[in-house]
């Protein structure tokens, strides 16, 4: 998923820009939860992602009451939670 492009200070001070998340999501229902790894890439001007240097991401998405409310979600609404749990990307990356 393409987002505004944002940069990853790494330890070290080394920088990268990225400019989508790879989004992969890992659905239980029987333990009522939903998560996530996410992935900070750099689309690379043919429109191709080029992955990052960077450890994924995991993170849940919804558990229990929750799960159970959002009930059938797409692709669109996992990646627009994910965004909404990592909060800055720059920093969630670090």
């Amino acid at each position: 998923m393409q987002v505004p492009e944002f940069t990853i200070t790494k330890p070290g001070g080394q920088t990268l820009t990225a400019s989508a998340l790879a989004v992969v999501l890992h659905d239980d229902s029987l333990l009522r939860r939903a998560a996530a790894h996410v992935f900070p890439v750099r689309l690379r001007p043919d429109g191709a992602p080029h992955a990052l240097p960077v450890r994924p991401k995991a993170i849940l998405l919804w558990s229990g009451d929750e799960y159970d409310a959002v009930g059938d979600y797409t692709q669109a609404q996992a990646e627009a939670r994910a965004v909404e749990v990592l909060g800055d990307l720059g920093q969630a990356f670090a």
